[in-house]
């Protein structure tokens, strides 16, 4: 309100008379007084979410005209401005994968904040495959990313049934599982491997794995050292129903001599034992030991045909004539190994000893101690991660695939 003071001057009786009036007013909020702005508030962005820089939002709200707009403290791009909503693009400099704050400032003040999150750019496909998981993704059956646990993440069975000097730290995509003389056997009750879930029968089966021996040498005298194998009990050794080995001999410590090791099991749980071990010439081994290598092995039944990729590149293929002798029976036509027996569980850095599968242990009556085989290691020093198992062998450019996207650090 303000307050005029009005002089008048007059002359009453020969006198000179100053008479001072004190006269109020205000504003008029209507007619054709001015009404002063109000401050902008926001109600509501659109779209809620899939939001990725260059996404053009619409802000609704109030008092918008003549504003501007900040994204997470950078002005927006293509603003278009209406009384009550404002069209604007994510800037490039929004930091993508957060939360940002969405502000509306004009003459008469600030909005309050609206938050939208920002999501990282799409990454773009790799040999024709948006993630890794979507490689031969109908037969994955099995995955364990090692990101902190030993949890298989299909499943989410994450029980151990036995560990010893096992870690987890930065490995080739996100965290690794780091033995140390270590050993991990993971959930016995893994549906795919077990029970009715089980019964496609993995007459065919591939293993992936990325390892890295960090600069340790693995023993050069026959060492049995499993990276892989998932354990069964139609075979009553050390043996699982099949692996991925490392076995070095004659080859020094800087080498990863890659094998597999198959003990076939049919429907009547006779077995027949196949060994696939490149041990005779260089183009069949990979030097380094300081870094990390991903190993395919493959293996397609009832033909009996195995294939070994490392960082993808296949170093060997061979069938049953080249493979091992057999045990009981002719190769079989199906590879059962959901029928029969105890549970069936992957182990890493072991194989099926005594002092982990306990006499009994499922029905398995396993009496195998590690001092009896002390070729096998019970317990390994490397690193292990991105383990996947399949229920069909993978085809070459799948094999690849599967090195791209781990070499991508995806």
């Amino acid at each position: 309100m303000k307050q005029i003071k009005n002089l008048t001057l007059a002359i009453v009786a020969g006198l000179l008379v100053l008479s001072v009036a004190t006269v109020s007013c205000s504003k008029k909020s209507s007619g054709g007084g001015t009404t002063a702005p109000s401050t902008p508030t926001i109600t509501g962005v659109t779209p809620t979410s899939g939001i990725t820089i260059g996404t053009v939002l619409t802000i609704n709200g109030t008092n918008f005209t003549g504003a501007t707009v900040t994204i997470g403290g950078i002005a927006g791009t293509n603003v278009g401005i209406g009384a009550t909503a404002i069209t604007v693009t994510v800037p490039v400099g929004v930091t993508p994968g957060t939360t940002v704050a969405v502000i509306v400032t004009t003459s008469a003040g600030v909005s309050n904040t609206f938050t939208i999150t920002v999501l990282a750019a799409a990454l773009p496909p790799i040999d024709g495959y948006k993630t890794a998981d979507s490689i031969a993704s109908t037969n994955l059956k099995a995955y364990f990313p090692f990101d902190g646990n030993a949890t298989e993440k299909i499943s989410t069975k994450g029980t151990l049934t036995a560990h010893h000097g096992d870690a987890y730290a930065t490995g080739k995509v996100g965290q690794a599982l780091v033995l140390t003389n270590g050993y991990v056997v993971a959930d016995s009750t893994i549906p795919n491997f077990n029970g009715a879930a089980a019964t496609d029968n993995y007459q065919s089966y591939s293993v992936s794995l990325w390892v890295n021996q960090n600069g340790t040498a693995f023993n050069a005298t026959n060492l049995y050292s499993p990276l892989f194998q998932l354990t069964g009990a139609q075979y009553s050794d050390i043996w699982g129903l099949f692996g991925v080995i490392i076995s070095n001999p004659g080859f020094g410590g800087d080498t990863l001599a890659i094998g597999g090791v198959e003990t076939q099991i049919d429907a009547s749980a006779h077995t027949y034992n196949y060994s696939v071990a490149p041990r005779t010439t260089s183009s069949q081994y990979v030097s380094g030991n300081s870094g990390w290598h991903n190993i395919v092995l493959t293996y397609t039944g009832p033909a009996v045909t195995a294939r070994i990729y490392v960082d993808g590149v296949k170093i060997l293929t061979t069938d049953s004539a080249a493979m091992g002798t057999a045990t009981n029976i002719a190769p079989p036509t199906t590879f059962n190994i959901g029928a029969g027996g105890g549970p069936k569980v992957p182990t890493f850095g072991t194989v099926a000893f005594l002092e982990d599968f306990p006499i009994n242990y499922g029905g398995w009556g396993l009496h195998t101690s590690a001092a009896s085989r002390p070729w096998a290691a019970h317990g390994m020093t490397c690193s292990l991660d991105e383990v996947r198992i399949y229920n069909a062998a993978l085809t070459d450019a799948e094999a690849k695939a599967l090195f791209d996207f781990g070499a991508a650090g995806r």
